[in-house]
């Protein structure tokens, strides 16, 4: 390639270095490159009809409809008898929607050499779009018998027949396309597809056997028959396929890294960790094991690990719409949405087929309540890959959030099928369960979810929703034990470990959460949610100290997280150092304007250790629209528009919140204070004796005496 690209800096016009180093482009896959030193020949040699050729082909090949009819239009007119150059343009008319104009030239050529095989092919494709499919099907049947060489007039002969009922024809047609190619792998990846769509997977197998043995010196058709087990849910047999392989060529690449994906839809991530490592240290550029490295840190919840191993990987392979996906997932660990977004659409810039990823974006509109959004790229995706499984499962959870729950179970319904993976079922079961926990209805949400997790891989979704099943049935400590099992199979599996730490925290149970958190840690000591988690824990204790060096250290390693000054300025409200806390909060909402709890905690401190009221009276008020159903926000706002002589406005919003929590006694002081200074003495006084009957002392508890006395001071006078 560099003597080409030299011979033709030389002389720009030599034609036979133009077209080998466009064959040289298109053996490397650079058909861009390809299609230049094709334009820069034709423009120095307009006569080269080979050249115009090559390059019309290429652009049909590349979907370039429009450049294609522009150069097959150029052929046809400096070589009118071309009908080569006929049918390229026929082809692309066809390609840009314009059959019409196509019908003319195609029948054209069929009448001077009606044994033309590539116009024939062509008929019958004008036929297939006017659903003429007896015409269409005898084209095709003409065109493989004039040229029984070809691959795709027999799978579209084939198609035709399965979508016409007639499966025997069908599988008669690549049944004796197979044995007009018996050197060739393609007709038997054809006719395995048919035997896997039509439930036949003792036939597949056999079929599969053929492709190894044919083609055992490539690494496509070596792997075939383990990745057809794993495919059917047969990880048992993919993972002892692999194992037979590699003890032929242990360092056959593809093959270890079929296995270390295997190992991890089996739970048994330490192997695999252990393949991908060996293949990274064998050959630090090896991006597919760098790919599967990172896919596990993204599991196991290590996003700033799994970034590092990505960007290596892109340095590497710039183009694999995989390695955007997987930087997608690290940034959501990282709830760095709108990063993950631009990665998503970098994957489908470069794959728009590439389901996972449209998928992932869905699943980025459900977590934001863009329900609608959601089920929009649903629907897409489905168009798409209409016999996907996992669109039906989000769009299930979409008409859930939106409350249709009917809709959302009809979503799911038409997967439940035996035929499906195993893999399939588990997820179908694990969907089910968290509608069920929706809806309320526990035991059922328990015996589903625990199906899911007993069929299918461990997720932290399936252990989420099996946990949160327990906690809602108010089963908290079976629940925790029941994840404990599961956990005990998935060995070094730092997010399950995390999930039960969440879960029993949840629970109140603060011995099972630290044990669970320190095992995150164990499994990696670099985990920031395990060192959140363990502040939590402390807190719960009231190892106040404690509590702090973790928060402290969680936001030395997130400096850009909010959510951890939201702690440590509740901690330095229990330690009554109140600047501490107001600078805490202050920090939170530097960080992020919207987090409501900071909103409502600095109003509060605002307004009772020496602030300005009217931030805090706006601060309030923000907080209450992102938190309307909030006591604690309620509280705040009634007792500022008390402190600024507006009682009365303020009664609604303390109504709630002793309605919401009667045991509180500070909220009916507050109520009561109200009520007082609104003139409504008799409310007043059921209210300030309520507080004092509940707790004899409180955060002011003196000033309800003081109130009480008034009233009944007033009275007697």
């Amino acid at each position: 390639m560099i003597e080409l690209r030299r011979a033709v800096q030389l002389q720009p016009d030599l034609a036979k270095a133009r077209h080998d180093l466009a064959k040289l482009y298109l053996q490397r896959g650079d058909a861009g490159s390809a299609v230049r030193e094709l334009l820069s020949l034709i423009h120095y040699d307009p006569e080269d009809q080979s050249a115009y050729k090559t390059l019309s082909e290429l652009l049909l090949n590349t979907r370039d409809f429009g450049k294609a009819k522009e150069i097959a239009s150029k052929m046809v007119e400096k070589w009118p008898e071309d009908r080569g150059a006929k049918l390229i343009l026929a082809e692309a008319m066809m390609g840009g929607g314009d059959s019409a104009s196509a019908q003319p030239l195609v029948e054209q050529i069929l009448t001077d050499e009606p044994k033309n095989a590539r116009a024939l092919f062509d008929s019958a494709r004008l036929q297939l779009q006017s659903k003429k499919w007896a015409d269409a099907e005898q084209s095709l049947r003409r065109s493989w018998d004039i040229q029984p060489s070809g691959f795709v007039t027999p799978l579209v002969l084939s198609q035709l027949l399965e979508a016409r009922g007639d499966v025997p024809g069908a599988l008669s047609v690549l049944q004796r396309m197979a044995d007009l190619h018996p050197a060739s792998t393609e007709p038997l990846y054809a006719l395995a597809g048919f035997y896997i769509r039509h439930a036949q997977l003792t036939q597949a197998e056999q079929v599969f056997r053929q492709i190894q043995t044919i083609g055992h010196d490539s690494p496509r058709d070596r792997v075939s028959l383990a990745l057809f087990y794993r495919a059917s849910g047969r990880n048992d047999a993919a993972e002892e396929e692999f194992h037979r392989l590699l003890s032929e060529d242990p360092n056959d690449k593809p093959t270890s890294r079929g296995l270390a994906e295997t190992e991890i839809t089996l739970n048994k991530r330490e192997e695999a960790r252990r393949i991908a490592n060996d293949l990274i240290r064998r050959d630090g550029n090896d991006w597919e094991a760098l790919l599967i490295s990172a896919s596990l840190d993204v599991d196991e919840g290590k996003p700033e690990q799994a970034l590092k191993a990505l960007e290596h990987a892109k340095a590497i392979h710039p183009g694999s719409p995989m390695i955007h996906f997987q930087t997608a997932r690290s940034y959501l660990l990282q709830q760095k949405t709108e990063l993950a977004r631009n990665s998503l659409n970098e994957a489908l810039k470069s794959a728009p087929d590439f389901l996972s990823a449209r998928l992932l974006m869905a699943e980025i509109d459900l977590r934001a309540g863009q329900t609608k959004s959601a089920i929009r790229n649903l629907n897409l995706a489905l168009e798409r890959k209409p016999s996907s499984v996992t669109p039906y499962l989000l769009l299930s959870q979409a008409y859930a959030l939106e409350g249709d729950f009917p809709l959302a179970e009809g979503s799911l319904r038409r997967l439940v099928d035996p035929k499906n993976s195993v893999e399939t079922q588990a997820l179908v079961f694990q969907t089910m369960a968290w509608l069920k926990l929706r809806q309320g209805l526990y035991p059922e949400a328990i015996q589903l979810a625990a199906k899911s997790l007993n069929m299918g891989p461990l997720t932290r979704e399936g252990l989420q929703v099996l946990g949160l099943s327990y906690l809602a049935n108010k089963q908290a400590e079976l629940g925790l034990r029941s994840v404990e099992a599961y956990l005990r199979k998935a060995g070094q599996w730092g997010l399950g470990q995390q999930v039960l730490g969440e879960l029993a925290l949840q629970a109140g149970n603060l011995e099972v959460a630290e044990k669970a958190y320190q095992k995150v840690l164990e499994i990696d000591s670099k985990s920031d949610a395990a060192v959140y988690g363990l502040g939590q824990v402390y807190r719960g204790r009231r190892q106040y100290g404690l509590s702090r060096d973790y928060f402290e250290r969680f936001a030395l390693a997130e400096p850009a997280n909010g959510t951890v000054h939201v702690q440590l300025g509740g901690l330095a409200e229990l330690n009554q150092d109140w600047p501490k806390a107001i600078s805490e909060y202050q920090k939170a909402l530097e960080l992020d304007q919207t987090n409501a709890i900071a909103k409502n905690n600095l109003a509060w401190l605002y307004a009772e250790h020496g602030g300005n009221i009217s931030v805090a009276l706006r601060l309030a008020q923000e907080a209450r629209s992102a938190l309307p159903k909030d006591p604690h926000v309620a509280d705040t706002l009634g007792w500022l528009l008390v402190r600024i002589g507006s009682a009365q406005s303020a009664v609604p919003y303390l109504k709630e919140c002793t309605g919401a929590i009667p045991g509180n006694p500070a909220y009916h002081y507050h109520l009561g204070t109200a009520y007082f200074n609104a003139g409504q003495t008799q409310q007043a006084k059921q209210e300030l004796q309520t507080a004092l009957r509940l707790r004899d002392s409180f955060e002011g508890s003196d000033e309800a005496r003081k109130a009480l006395d008034a009233i009944k001071a007033a009275a007697s006078n």
